[in-house]
C-alpha cells in the first residue's frame, strides 16, 4: 500500500476528529478527483489507497466505491454534482462584495 504523510495522523479510525457529513457518493467524487488530478504523491498512488487513507482521516467506511463511481458516469445533467456544488460555494464567497 503506498503511503501518504497523512497516516502518522490517522493511526486508526476513532484517532482523527473529522467526520465526513456529506453523502458517501459526494465523498467518493471528490476522492476520484483528488486522484484523478494527480493531487498526492505526485500521483504515484492507486485509487484503493487514497481512498483507504481518505476514508480513515474522515471516519467513514465504504465498501465498494467503484459501484458508486460507475453510477455517477451514468448521470445525464451534471455527472460531477458534488464538485459542482464545491465550484459554486467558493463562486458565491468570493463573490461577495466584503470580501477581502
Amino acid at each position: 500500500m503506498t503511503q501518504l504523510k497523512v497516516n502518522k495522523y490517522a493511526k486508526t479510525s476513532n484517532s482523527s476528529t473529522l467526520h465526513w457529513t456529506a453523502s458517501p457518493t459526494e465523498f467518493i467524487e471528490l476522492s476520484k478527483a483528488l486522484f484523478l488530478a494527480d493531487c498526492f504523491n505526485n500521483g504515484k498512488i492507486t485509487f484503493k489507497d487514497l481512498f483507504h487513507c481518505l476514508s480513515i482521516v474522515f471516519n467513514l467506511q465504504i465498501q465498494n466505491p467503484h459501484t458508486a463511481y460507475t453510477k455517477m458516469k451514468e448521470r445525464v445533467e451534471d455527472r460531477t454534482l458534488f464538485l459542482s456544488k464545491l465550484k459554486e460555494a467558493v463562486e458565491k464567497d468570493m463573490d461577495k462584495k466584503d470580501y477581502q
